[in-house]
């Protein structure tokens, strides 16, 4: 059903722009009809796919938060963190798997480096009410600096954070400070958009970033961490584990291959 959706959005999107098109190259009279007609229903499909880029992350989230944690192997009673973009739901959804365990949900909304979230910043009366909950705690963070200390947390979550960072170096500040918190052995968790014609679409509007596979595969290598799993949901959501690679993974094979040679 979501395939033929996204084939009659990007059908739609064409057919608007031919018309707009011929309403340009033909008289003065056409032009105004078919141009108008072309701007009115390009702008419909804009304002359409922009609204169903809302309900497609949230719902696919909704999978992505149960898959993720079974991936993290995690128990009810470690310590997690989130970095959000003021979501709040999914932390919320996360929590119900805690007991004596705690949460930290850092909002790291930037508008100068997350230019394509404003406008889905501006609804943000309609995500739910951050809840009383002892073992969830709520801060507003800039992306270099999280307020956690050193090696703190056992496994991080973010769900559809790294492609809202226009610039590659935002996204490996953003990683490198995640490796900071987390205890060696500590686990990333992370979904992002995968590459299918709606989101395409999307994209190329500039309303969210899309990225191949690879690439998050990629970046998660050269900033250190170890890839442990990535699958495609659905083909809708890349959801990816990797690790934090100990400090002591190295030299324990120093010392094997010393005690080999002598």
């Amino acid at each position: 059903m979501n395939r033929f959706a996204g084939v009659w959005q990007f059908s739609g999107l064409v057919i608007s722009l031919l018309i707009f098109i011929l309403g340009i190259i033909r008289d003065v009279t056409l032009a105004a009809a078919l141009g108008l007609f072309g701007i009115i229903l390009f702008g419909f499909l804009l304002a359409l796919i922009a609204t169903t880029n809302a309900g497609h992350s949230k719902s696919t989230s909704v999978e992505s938060v149960e898959f993720l944690y079974n991936l993290s192997q995690t128990r009810s009673s470690d310590n997690l963190a989130i970095i959000d973009l003021g979501r709040r739901w999914p932390a919320i959804t996360l929590s119900h798997h805690l007991t004596s365990g705690r949460m930290v949900v850092i909002d790291v909304y930037n508008p100068q480096l997350m230019p394509a979230r404003s406008l889905m910043r501006s609804q943000q009366k309609h995500y739910p009410i951050m809840p009383s909950d002892p073992r969830l705690f709520w801060y507003d963070s800039n992306l270099d600096l999280l307020p956690l200390p050193d090696k703190s947390v056992s496994a991080v979550f973010m769900y559809f954070v790294l492609s809202e960072l226009a610039e590659k170096g935002d996204q490996i500040t953003l990683l490198n400070e995640i490796a900071r918190i987390l205890e060696p052995g500590g686990r990333l968790l992370i979904a992002e958009f995968a590459n299918t014609l709606v989101n395409g679409l999307r994209s190329s509007l500039g309303i969210i970033q899309v990225r191949p596979y690879e690439y998050w595969r990629d970046l998660l290598e050269d900033t250190g961490y170890k890839f442990q799993r990535g699958q495609t949901m659905q083909g809708k959501t890349i959801c990816i584990r990797a690790d934090k690679q100990s400090p002591y993974a190295g030299s324990q094979m120093s010392l094997d291959l010393d005690f080999e040679i002598n």
